[in-house]
């Protein structure tokens, strides 16, 4: 937890760090991006776009985009 709510720095810190470990597909990597993805560490980092959108902090939308596609594929695949 944090000792006080998270600046607008730290949020975009936290983005970027996401960013650089998602792959072309949207999924993210533990680590790293990978080919890969770690199923569990995307469908989480996409809970935690919805939480903090619905508490009124701008995500980016490439982030989002990205992370729902990879989801709804995942979804997909899941379903055959």
């Amino acid at each position: 937890m944090f000792a006080s709510a998270p600046d607008d720095a730290q949020f975009n810190a936290m983005y970027q760090t996401l960013a650089s470990r998602q792959n072309s597909d949207g999924g993210l990597g533990l680590w790293m991006a990978t080919p890969e993805a770690d199923d569990f560490v995307t469908a989480y980092a996409g809970l935690f776009f919805v939480e903090a959108g619905e508490r009124g902090v701008a995500v980016p939308a490439d982030l989002v985009q990205a992370n729902t596609r990879y989801l709804t594929t995942l979804a997909a695949d899941l379903d055959t």
